[in-house]
């Protein structure tokens, strides 16, 4: 709650009245995504959240569409991860409508900025996720994510990709390697939850999916 509070003072002050469009798109994007993170699971916020992605996600297609030559590669990745978080609420009939779009986004993304680890780590969720028929592939998750490793600019950055390497190679029942990872993440941030909620999970867990303990 204070997390929503926060987010929402924030964007009522209104501290980009002078930023371009494309780059209000991009915080709007990111206000939107971490509120959906905050409040997916409180009950009664199901229709509001819909609404707010896939308004959110029209205005940056909207942008796109007539944009195409000047469009940031953070507003492909923020679309994909726009369409992604409204998929949750029907994941099949979501998964048909939207899947290929996300993985499009993803890949726009990449041809402008091939080391954006941010759009790296989700590009290696959607590989995990998706059926081999349409794509998916642990392999080439596994790449995405070592990817995102390797061109992390932040410890964010760093921080998010270690966690996602180290539960790609859980799933994959290389402990050692999940185990090195995990401790790098957790040597960025101490006192990371996520951290102590993996080490739980890995501990009870034959295989955890990357996406379920991490939302």
């Amino acid at each position: 709650k204070d997390a929503v509070k926060a987010l929402n003072s924030y964007k009522a002050a209104n501290p980009y009245a002078n930023y371009t469009n494309q780059e209000k798109l991009i915080i709007d994007s990111f206000y939107i995504l971490e509120k959906y993170n905050y409040t997916w699971e409180e009950k009664g916020t199901e229709a509001a959240l819909k609404k707010e992605l896939i308004s959110q996600a029209d205005k940056n297609e909207a942008f796109i569409k007539n944009n195409k030559n000047n469009t940031s590669g953070w507003v492909y990745v923020l679309t994909a991860d726009l369409y992604s978080c409204y998929m949750s609420y029907s994941p099949m009939s979501g998964a048909m409508k939207y899947g290929m779009t996300v993985k499009n986004y993803y890949q726009e993304c990449l041809k402008i900025d091939p080391k954006n680890s941010y759009c790296l780590t989700h590009m290696g969720q959607w590989y995990y996720w998706a059926p081999g028929i349409n794509g998916g592939s642990n392999k080439k998750a596994l790449q995405s994510f070592k990817d995102a490793v390797t061109y992390a600019r932040n410890d964010a950055e760093r921080f998010y990709a270690n966690i996602f390497l180290s539960q790609m190679y859980f799933e994959l029942k290389d402990k050692a390697s999940a185990k090195t990872y995990l401790t790098k993440a957790e040597t960025i941030y101490p006192a990371s939850e996520t951290v102590k909620e993996l080490k739980k999970y890995n501990a009870q867990l034959k295989q955890t999916n990357v996406i379920v303990v991490l939302g």
